[in-house]
C-alpha cells in the first residue's frame, strides 16, 4: 500500500500538500473509490475538487467522518462530474448558507446532490439552492425543506433545473401551503 500511496503522491504532489500524507494513507481506500468514480476526470477531481473544497471547507470539516462519508457517497453517485461539484458547488453553497447551515442539512445535502446525480449537480448548489434561498428567504426555506426534499426524490435529475429555474420562476404562484 505504501508503494501505492507514494505513486499517487508523486503524480499529485498538491494532495499531500493540502491534506498530508497521514490523512490520504488514513483515507486510502475511500481515495481509491474516488478515484474508480471519477473516471477520466480523476486528475480533476485530485488537482482542483478536492484541493478546492479543503480550500473552502478545511481539513478539519473534511476529516469528519459524516462529512467525509458523505462527500464519497456523493461523489460516487455524481461519477466523473464530481470534481466540479467540490471545486465550485459546495463551495459556492457555502458562501451563501455557511458552515452551520450545511452542516445542520449535510445528509439532505448528500441526499439531494445523489438524487440529481451528473453534471448539473454543482448547479445545485452553486445556484440552485442559493436561488432558492433568495428568491424566497430563509424562513421559507426551513418551513418547506421536507417538502423540497420529496420534491427531489420525484424529480431525480431534473433536481438542478427544477431548483434552479422553475421554482423561482413561479414564486408567485408556491406557497409552502400549496408546494406539494
Amino acid at each position: 500500500v505504501r508503494r501505492e500511496i507514494e505513486a499517487f503522491l508523486k503524480k499529485y504532489p498538491e494532495m499531500e500538500e493540502a491534506f498530508g500524507y497521514d490523512f490520504i494513507k488514513t483515507h486510502w481506500q475511500d481515495i481509491l473509490i474516488l478515484r474508480k468514480s471519477a473516471g477520466k476526470e480523476a486528475d480533476s477531481l485530485f488537482n482542483y475538487g478536492l484541493i478546492g473544497l479543503k480550500k473552502s471547507f478545511g481539513i478539519k470539516w473534511i476529516s469528519k467522518d459524516e462529512h467525509w462519508r458523505g462527500l464519497v457517497n456523493l461523489h460516487i453517485a455524481i461519477g466523473n462530474y464530481g470534481w466540479f461539484t467540490f471545486a465550485y458547488g459546495l463551495p459556492k453553497l457555502k458562501e451563501g448558507f455557511y458552515i452551520k447551515w450545511i452542516n445542520d442539512h449535510w445528509e439532505d445535502l448528500v441526499m439531494l446532490g445523489q438524487h440529481s446525480a451528473g453534471k448539473d449537480t454543482s448547479l445545485l448548489f452553486e445556484s440552485g439552492l442559493p436561488g432558492l434561498k433568495k428568491a424566497f428567504g430563509d424562513d421559507w426555506l426551513e418551513t418547506n425543506w421536507q417538502n423540497l426534499l420529496i420534491v427531489a426524490k420525484e424529480a431525480g435529475k431534473l433536481t438542478s433545473d427544477l431548483f434552479c429555474e422553475a421554482i423561482p420562476y413561479f414564486k408567485e404562484l408556491i406557497t409552502h401551503q400549496n408546494l406539494i
